[in-house]
């Protein structure tokens, strides 16, 4: 079983790695300290008896308890995001914050209401995928599942409302295009900025088209891009690869001429 790194950057964040299937390997999570005590953990990962032992091994590393976890954020509606979070919350008692946006994404993925599994694959039938071959993608779907049991009782993020975490106030900044109803924190005060998905280092979001969302998401992406490059970010800390302050040129804004 692979343990997860803990890595502690300015603004009281820790980065912990959790493990994850390939290619990616690990997802990153952040652990927030919160002024009265415990903490608030971001994007905890997905639900796999490997993230469970890894997580209990981060706790025991910074001597804490699952008392200690006071609320859960989740930036987006996917696996390696939102899975581990009912698990977190069922030990810890904690609220699970997202938009309301992204928590209708994960209805429509998993559990009762879900219609994923269904229209996806007949999507691709009607454009030309061999049967044989759609078969499989209704098992890659289903095979998700386990990796967000059980699903957690959530509180809504809104965006017209500053988000209070480690103490301060961030800006909540909805975008889509990789997913819809994804939250990134800006705080003006420092600049920091964390961002999930949204904008990543050095590897680009999956942007896809999914029957009964976005029904434009590449649009919806470049939209998201230019509200958030154009805000003076100093540190990003993203879902994947290492937090870093190339915010502008990541988000695609030309470089200045020599």
């Amino acid at each position: 079983m692979r343990k997860a790194e803990i890595k502690e950057w300015e603004g009281s964040i820790l980065q912990v790695s959790v493990p994850m299937d390939p290619p990616l390997r690990w997802v990153n999570s952040y652990i927030v300290t919160e002024p009265e005590g415990g903490i608030t953990v971001i994007d905890p990962g997905p639900h796999t008896a490997e993230a469970e032992l890894a997580w209990q091994g981060v706790l025991d590393e910074l001597d804490l308890s699952w008392d200690h976890v006071r609320q859960i954020v989740v930036t987006h509606h996917h696996p390696d995001h939102y899975g581990l979070s009912g698990w977190m919350q069922a030990r810890s008692g904690s609220r699970v914050w997202m938009s309301e946006r992204a928590h209708a994404e994960a209805r429509m993925s998993w559990g009762a209401e879900a219609t994923l599994n269904e229209s996806l694959p007949l999507l691709f039938l009607r454009h030309g995928m061999p049967k044989e071959l759609v078969q499989g993608v209704r098992e890659h779907l289903e095979s998700f599942l386990t990796q967000v049991t059980p699903q957690a009782e959530v509180s809504y993020i809104d965006a017209a409302v500053p988000f209070v975490l480690g103490g301060r106030e961030w800006t909540p900044v909805l975008t889509g295009g990789h997913a819809p109803g994804h939250v990134s924190l800006y705080e003006a005060g420092s600049g920091l900025m964390i961002c999930g998905d949204a904008i990543l280092p050095q590897i680009s979001p999956n942007v896809g088209l999914q029957p009964g969302s976005d029904p434009q998401p590449l649009q919806t992406f470049l939209e998201g891009l230019r509200v958030l490059r154009s805000l003076p970010v100093r540190r990003a800390f993203p879902g994947h690869r290492e937090p870093f302050t190339a915010w502008a040129e990541r988000g695609g804004q030309p470089a200045p001429a020599p």
